[in-house]
This record gives C-alpha cells, sequence and structure tokens, in this order.
C-alpha cells in the first residue's frame, strides 16, 4: 500500500465526495466490497482491493499513459485527459444511480467485457475505462475498454491489454502541469 500511497501523491489525485445532482462517496468498507465480489461472482485482485478501500471515487487531470497505446482504435488515447476512478456512490430518492458507481457500472458494461473483467475507472467522458480481471486467466490484468463504434461491432474486439497488474497500471500514468497541458493541446489545435 506504500508505493500505491506515493503513486497517488505523485499523480496529485483528488477525491470526488459528492456531485452536484446529490450522489454522495459512500465508503468501500470490507461488508460492501465483498457483497460486491459476490455480485460479479470473482475476488478482486489485491492491489486493487486495497486501492478501492483508500481511493475510490479518485479523479487524476491532466494524465497520460506511458507507454502510448497503438491501435485504430485507441488513436485518441494518447495526450492528456482526467482518469476518475469509480466507487461506491449513494443514490438519492428519485433519481438513477450515479454513473460513476462501481457495481452499476459494472452491471452496465457486463456483456461488453470478457466474464469477470470490470470496469474501475473511466477516462475521456466514458469513451474508454479501464478495467481489472479478477478472472483466473487473467487475474489482476488491466486493459483498456474502448466503445464500440456501430451497433454490430463485437465488444470483445474493443478491449486492449495495457498493464500485468493494477499497480503496474498506477506505476504507467504520469501527470502534465497545467502548462505542459497547455502546450500540449496548443500543438494539437495547430
Amino acid at each position: 500500500m506504500d508505493e500505491i500511497d506515493a503513486i497517488m501523491r505523485r499523480l496529485h489525485y483528488k477525491i470526488c465526495e459528492s456531485f452536484a445532482d446529490g450522489h454522495r462517496l459512500i465508503p468501500a468498507d470490507e461488508e460492501r466490497i465483498t457483497r460486491f465480489e459476490a455480485e460479479i461472482g470473482h475476488n478482486l485482485p489485491h492491489e486493487y482491493r486495497c486501492f478501492l478501500q483508500r481511493y475510490q471515487g479518485a479523479w487524476i487531470w491532466n494524465a497520460e499513459l506511458h507507454p502510448t497505446i497503438q491501435h485504430e482504435h485507441l488513436q485518441s488515447v494518447e495526450g492528456v485527459h482526467s482518469i476518475h476512478f469509480l466507487g461506491f456512490y449513494s443514490t438519492p430518492p428519485g433519481r438513477t444511480k450515479s454513473p460513476h458507481d462501481l457495481p452499476w457500472r459494472a452491471q452496465l458494461l457486463k456483456d461488453d467485457l470478457p466474464v469477470g473483467v470490470i470496469p474501475v475507472a473511466e477516462f475521456l467522458q466514458q469513451t474508454y475505462y479501464f478495467c481489472v480481471s479478477c478472472a483466473p486467466e487473467t487475474y489482476g490484468q488491466v486493459f483498456i475498454k474502448a466503445r464500440e463504434e456501430f451497433d454490430d461491432d463485437i465488444p470483445a474486439d474493443f478491449i486492449f491489454p495495457h498493464a500485468p497488474s493494477f499497480l503496474e497500471f498506477l506505476r504507467s500514468l504520469r501527470t502534465m502541469t497545467d502548462e505542459e497541458a497547455d502546450e500540449w493541446y496548443r500543438k494539437r489545435s495547430e
């Protein structure tokens, strides 16, 4: 956990406790995590479980992936993004579930992901998801899930390996200063 703490400090994370629509972050305690594991039918990898207990709902601004992934469906992954880690959010009366709620998002994407793979973070306004495998054959690996472009696309064609573990995934993230991000956006718009 010490290394995860050090990485998160380096990434200048912020925790989003609540949203204007009334959704509030609720603790990722042992009971809630165990219930979620029962819902998905798999145990969470230890590194991700530890992260979830401490950093659920974290946002990282001006984040970059290293190495940059090259694939036709992932062209826009290079560069600067904000990353939001999913968490457990309450649902106010009369409201739908928060789009940042981990169990809700896992259920929503269940048919688009291999069995045992769950979304854990989103970036580019829910265009891409970072996903962790809880399945025995790929346990702990992190994938990027891109949104399908057409109704007849096969979801499995839009998931790409990114890191061998959740810790390696966190290590792959970098943040730019605001000035570096502004420069990147300026060059991109030329």
